[in-house]
């Protein structure tokens, strides 16, 4: 017969703990597809109001919401745009229960954008010529978003382009962004 253990008393850690599901209730998803199969009409069946962040730099646009008394659109032509955009949701006094990202294919092209821009004198003009490091720098600028925007209490919803990869001879369709 084994003897029963002392119960062991632990030290109250320095940091908060929680139950799961008792912190927040924001979700995020991604919706990716080729072009025109009707990504963007998915938001026509979002409840409550939200916000869609329209980049239209790789495809169609946000023409198909149209008439939707619960959308707000707001257009993003570039990068430095979105730090208004996502203060202003993280600050809170807003209506808005989601916020849609069309696209993040888009934002990745902003990003190449601003990096390019950002370039020290000297260095290659060609907007087209991306150094292995500059494509680093672009996908810290997406991961670095898509963490803010997922920290913020609504819904997220990133809409991207469909792109093959290979990976290890294998073809894998994913969503279109880095890294």
């Amino acid at each position: 017969m084994t003897e029963p253990q002392p119960q062991r008393k632990f030290d109250q850690p320095p940091f908060q703990l929680y139950n799961p599901g008792a912190v927040g209730n924001s979700k995020g998803i991604c919706i990716y597809g080729r072009g025109g199969v009707g990504k963007t009409s998915t938001l026509l069946t979002m409840r409550g109001i939200g916000l869609v962040l329209d980049v239209p730099s790789v495809e169609g646009g946000t023409e198909v919401l149209t008439g939707a008394k619960n959308i707000k659109i707001s257009t993003i032509k570039d990068w430095d745009e979105l730090e208004s955009r996502y203060l202003y949701l993280q600050a809170g006094n807003h209506p808005f229960v989601w916020c849609a990202i069309d696209s993040a294919t888009g934002l990745e092209v902003l990003a190449k954008h601003k990096v390019v821009k950002e370039r020290p004198a000297g260095l290659s003009a060609d907007p087209h010529t991306i150094s292995l490091q500059e494509y680093g720098k672009i996908g810290d600028l997406m991961n670095e978003l898509v963490f803010k925007f997922r920290r913020l209490d609504i819904h997220t919803v990133w809409i991207a382009q469909e792109r093959n990869h290979k990976i290890g001879g294998e073809e894998v369709v994913g969503p279109g962004v880095l890294p």
